[in-house]
């Protein structure tokens, strides 16, 4: 069966020219150009494409979009128009957003470009958005009204388990998540040793669930962060009041260390690897820098 805005592997039908055509099974045969795809493909060979609807119907690519169908994403606008917007997905096709599915930071849905109302996205913008079937056919379309999606009270999540954050708000609490694609999470900004962006995807770990379903969430590992909370703070803390950089590193003597961070040499290797880790922290030749800090 096809998923239409998934990852699909498809048998070769027919090569010709610069045309290819995979088996669509009940869609009919699917149309992809025949310089996507990998060398060595021939006919009746298997290949992992991205499907999509296309003006001539359904089409397929070799390249990967930036999100896929049923996942959050944060796309750039690429044009504003009386009908919605269109945003770049990564891919030969614009992903569109009907303006109905538009919605200004207040949540208030766009009217229509020159009436009043709420304000209009322009190009350029960054939006956060999930990817939703389109109702109308079988394409995929965009929306602004994400908290639809999102999971306020989780279930089955347990603590230090490594988890895909996807970033999504700020608060004055925090960063907002997005946890597996599916729950909302809260890091806190007492724990945001790094710089995330809106739409930054990494790796966390759950903290804590909360008896009410809200979840904590961590950049650091718990059982390392307990362990080495001073020494990584420590780093942290000491690396900010010096412009981000310290000379520390491997071969630093325990002496230098101390003089420096107050902590044992173990304790400030095994910090420092897990915030290189975290990519919090930067190893280079004499020493240690933060990352996405401002000096």
């Amino acid at each position: 069966m096809i998923k239409i805005g998934k990852i699909n592997t498809l048998k070769v039908l027919q090569i010709k020219g610069k045309k290819c055509f995979l088996e669509g099974g009940d869609y009919g045969n699917i149309f992809i150009r025949s310089r996507e795809l990998p060398e060595g493909t021939a006919v009746g060979g298997d290949v992992e494409v991205f499907v999509y609807s296309s003006s001539d119907g359904l089409a397929a690519t070799t390249s990967k979009p930036y999100a896929l169908l049923d996942e959050f994403a944060c796309l750039k606008v690429v044009s504003v128009t009386e009908i919605g917007v269109f945003l770049d997905w990564g891919i030969d096709k614009d992903l569109f957003m009907p303006r109905r599915y538009v919605q200004s930071s207040g949540g208030n849905t766009w009217r229509g470009k020159g009436t009043s109302g709420p304000e209009l996205p322009s190009e350029g913008d960054k939006l956060i958005i999930r990817l939703i079937p389109d109702p109308t056919s079988d394409g995929v379309i965009a929306t602004t009204e994400i908290s639809k999606y999102i999971v306020e009270e989780a279930e089955g999540l347990e603590a230090n388990e490594e988890v895909d954050l996807f970033v999504y708000k700020f608060t004055d609490l925090g960063a907002n998540v997005i946890i597996k694609n599916k729950f909302r999470g809260i890091i806190y900004r007492n724990e945001l040793f790094s710089k995330l962006e809106k739409g930054d995807k990494v790796k966390g770990y759950i903290k804590k669930v909360r008896d009410d379903g809200k979840v904590d969430v961590s950049l650091i590992k718990q059982g390392f962060l307990e362990s080495n909370e001073i020494a990584e703070n420590k780093i942290i803390n000491t690396l900010k009041d010096k412009n981000g950089f310290l000379p520390l590193y491997d071969k630093s003597t325990p002496e230098e260390i101390k003089n420096i961070l107050h902590i044992s040499k173990k304790s400030f290797k095994r910090a420092a690897g897990t915030l290189y880790k975290k990519k919090i922290i930067t190893i280079e030749e004499k020493g240690i820098r933060l990352t996405g800090e401002e000096k």
